[in-house]
């Protein structure tokens, strides 16, 4: 296990303003603290965000996690891929089958882009 991880699953959306410049926000969608995560699940998060989030309240938004690090996304595919594969090796932990079937009861083609958000707490 490693260190306490949230998971917020965000809409992305971005507004081209013609000119080079573009507004990006997400809203979120989820709110899923995992606590400690088997070793190799924050790796699962290689991309940074580029817009910033309201994490723990409407007055103060943010791009860094409580250890400082830049919030990092994956994919919806990727995260059902890697808990089906705990599952499926054994792994017990309550937690897997709260996140792998939130992640799996989402339909992305009714979103402008899903994203899964990593925050370390």
């Amino acid at each position: 296990m490693g260190y306490e991880s949230r998971i917020f699953v965000v809409d992305r959306n971005e507004i081209n303003h013609g000119n080079g410049m573009s507004y990006v926000w997400a809203n979120k969608i989820a709110d899923i603290k995992m606590s400690g995560m088997y070793d190799g699940f924050t790796s699962l998060f290689d991309k940074k965000v580029d817009y910033e989030l309201f994490v723990d309240s409407m007055d103060e938004s943010t791009q860094t996690d409580k250890y400082g690090n830049a919030m990092t996304y994956t994919d919806c595919k990727t995260v059902i891929g890697y808990l089906e594969k705990l599952i499926a090796d054994g792994k017990s932990y309550r937690r897997l089958n709260v996140l792998l079937g939130l992640l799996k009861g989402i339909d992305e083609s009714e979103w402008d882009e899903i994203q899964i958000v990593h925050y370390g707490y």
